[in-house]
């Protein structure tokens, strides 16, 4: 009888449908659930929570970009990082954003000092997918301090000039030199003073 061949050829193409469409990969949108400051952290609707133009900001959700997170070569000079992309638009312009890294839940970039203020959308593009627009808006400059555990909370981040950590352990004394300062930076220290003629000790770089 025929009939068991055809059966059987029919079960085998069923067969190998169903195992290329198990290892096919399932291609999901990248969702946006938050935009915030990348300094402070404040929640969106808050007073100052407003993105500034040439701030950097953070972008959270899921499947925004890879599994493990991507950092850019140099920082903010590409707009596209392992194919994650951000666009915004605020009164019918467009923009794209330098990145700083991207990863599956947090994506970091970098908003162009071009960006028109006012309130407008933004979008996340990973592997060909864009995700749905989200709200953001604009300002034309909002102060965000970084701090010590990269929380938007507690201690800010406050640098010497040559970008060591001002700590208990490394504060310029008042009036004079702090003993636990000992390095200058390579080639000398210039004779750095305040308004008031306290020396500021550059630290150790």
């Amino acid at each position: 009888m025929r009939t068991r061949p055809l059966i059987l050829a029919a079960m085998a193409a069923s067969a190998a449908c169903l195992i290329a469409q198990a290892q096919s990969p399932t291609i999901t949108s990248p969702s946006v659930t938050a935009v915030v400051n990348g300094a402070s952290y404040i929640t969106p609707g808050l007073p100052n929570a407003g993105i500034a133009q040439g701030a950097i900001f953070v972008i959270f959700g899921s499947d925004l970009g890879p599994a493990n997170i991507s950092f850019a070569p140099t920082a903010f000079q590409s707009t596209t990082l392992s194919n994650t992309s951000v666009s915004v638009t605020v009164a019918g312009t467009t923009v794209n954003a330098p990145m700083y890294y991207t990863s599956a839940g947090q994506v970091a970039a970098l908003l162009p000092s071009n960006t028109p203020t006012g309130t407008g959308t933004i979008t996340v593009a990973y592997n060909g997918q864009t995700s749905s627009p989200v709200p953001i808006t604009v300002v034309a400059s909002n102060v965000g301090i970084f701090t010590i555990d990269s929380s938007g909370q507690g201690p800010g981040v406050v640098m010497f000039p040559y970008y060591s950590l001002v700590s208990a352990a490394k504060a310029t004394v008042c009036g004079g030199r702090n003993p636990s300062i000992t390095a200058a930076p390579p080639g000398g220290a210039p004779a750095f003073r305040s308004k008031l003629g306290f020396p500021l000790v550059p630290a150790e770089t």
